[in-house]
């Protein structure tokens, strides 16, 4: 893993690249706040990030609880076991390896190895590349990943789970503070979500790729994966879907097929609008647009929903 030689304050849980999708002909992305109504415009790296939001100072319980929170699955050898074993490995040697910036850039420089994929795969789909057989099969891992990584690491997940955090061990039980509860939830964010993905790829699946031509654009978000299922209660359930690209959406089924599929189809301009909808019923604090018009567009339907 590369070590950045900049120290890095913030911190992205919406990935910069990916955003940039939405980047208009002056690097604009058009921001709507939910809670009050007030559009704005970002030409900065500002969208979807946040002031040292995977900050990870190695604290030795946190540390410790991770490898208690992980101790079933690695004992069961699932899909996704290896995923955990390795990021815990990594979590070990980086306490107290001489890595450069390491409360700040660990976790992001660990990001950046997974979402440079991302942007290759999205790169090819954008070219129509994927159904050519030297394109190597790890596009349907890459999509994976990205999707469970915009699921677990938002602010909307991580403000979604409250409460305390206890630590039993055998000396009593032991309460983690705001930061140390923080800090648990970044890893565990992290190896959830490629464990899922892991876990998703061996069962099997189908992958949707779905392209509005000519048909309006698809907007973003601050928690920009949507999960469809209601009541889950198992990964074979799951239904959900992302958009790529404003003209792009990936949707995710068939999970335990046994196989993995690529399907792509066009989508009418009212498939495009039911999309936009259920991203904003989706998202957290922001909605992101490719345009001022697109947004203006949108205000009489996100005035209706702060109501």
């Amino acid at each position: 893993m590369r070590q950045s030689k900049d120290r890095k304050k913030l911190h992205h849980y919406v990935h910069e690249a990916y955003l940039s999708q939405w980047r208009d002909a002056s690097n604009t992305i058009h921001v709507l706040e939910l809670s009050t109504g007030k559009p704005f415009a970002i030409t900065g790296k500002g969208v979807g990030a946040e002031s040292r939001f995977n900050d990870f100072t190695f604290d030795p319980m946190v540390i410790s609880l991770l490898h208690y929170a992980f101790s079933r699955p690695l004992a069961d050898k699932s899909p996704g076991s290896d995923a955990a074993e390795l990021l815990l490995s990594l979590v070990r040697w980086a306490k107290d390896a001489e890595y450069l910036h390491k409360e700040h850039n660990f976790f992001e420089d660990l990001y950046e190895v997974y979402e440079n994929k991302i942007g290759v795969t999205i790169s090819q789909i954008k070219r129509a590349e994927l159904a050519k057989s030297e394109v190597h099969e790890d596009w349907g891992l890459n999509l994976l990943f990205f999707y469970f990584l915009q699921l677990f690491r938002v602010r909307k997940t991580r403000d979604m789970l409250s409460g305390d955090i206890i630590y039993s061990t055998a000396d009593g039980s032991i309460t983690l503070d705001e930061r140390q509860k923080r800090e648990f939830m970044v890893a565990h964010m992290l190896i959830n979500s490629l464990c899922a993905a892991c876990d998703a790829y061996e069962l099997g699946f189908t992958i949707r790729l779905r392209y509005a031509l000519g048909t309006g654009k698809i907007i973003n978000s601050d928690a920009p994966a949507v999960v469809r299922s209601s009541r889950m209660t198992h990964l074979h359930e799951l239904r959900g879907w992302m958009p790529l690209t404003p003209r792009i959406a990936m949707e995710l089924e068939s999970v335990g097929s046994g196989f993995r599929s690529l399907i792509s189809e066009r989508i009418s301009l009212d498939e495009v609008n039911h999309y936009n909808l259920s991203m904003a019923a989706n998202a957290h604090k922001y909605l992101y647009f490719s345009s001022a018009r697109q947004r203006a567009d949108h205000n009489r339907y996100i005035a209706r929903m702060r109501t």
